[in-house]
C-alpha cells in the first residue's frame, strides 16, 4: 500500500512540474520582416517557453535577410489544434493548443 501511495504521489508531482519548451519557426514574412515562432501544448502540460531562446532563433532569421535584429511584438496567439472526440471525458473541447509569437525584424 505504501509503494502504491508513493507511486501516485510521485506521479502527481511529476504531473504538476513545467516543461521548458523550445519554439519553432513556423512562418514569416522577408518583405514584411517578421518571424513567426510557435510552440506546442495539450491540457495535461504546464509549459514555460524559452523565450531567450526564441530571441536567437529570430534574431539568426532576421539577420538571414539582412536585418539587424528582432524585437517580439503581442502576448502571442494561442490557438486550439485538435479537440477531443467522443470517447474523450469532455468531447469537444481542446486538448492541444499552439501559441504563435510574432518577431519584427529590425535595422
Amino acid at each position: 500500500m505504501r509503494k502504491i501511495l508513493l507511486t501516485i504521489t510521485i506521479l502527481f508531482l511529476v504531473s504538476c512540474a513545467t516543461k521548458t519548451v523550445m519554439m519553432q519557426t513556423s512562418g514569416g514574412s522577408k518583405t514584411d520582416g517578421t518571424i513567426i515562432l510557435s510552440y506546442k501544448y495539450d491540457n495535461f502540460t504546464r509549459v514555460q517557453p524559452d523565450f531567450d531562446n526564441a530571441q536567437r532563433k529570430a534574431e539568426q532569421a532576421c539577420s538571414r535577410w539582412g536585418y539587424s535584429g528582432a524585437v517580439r511584438f503581442g502576448a502571442g496567439n494561442r490557438n486550439c489544434i485538435s479537440r477531443g472526440n467522443e470517447y474523450d471525458v469532455l468531447p469537444g473541447t481542446c486538448i492541444t493548443y499552439r501559441v504563435d509569437y510574432t518577431y519584427q525584424c529590425i535595422d
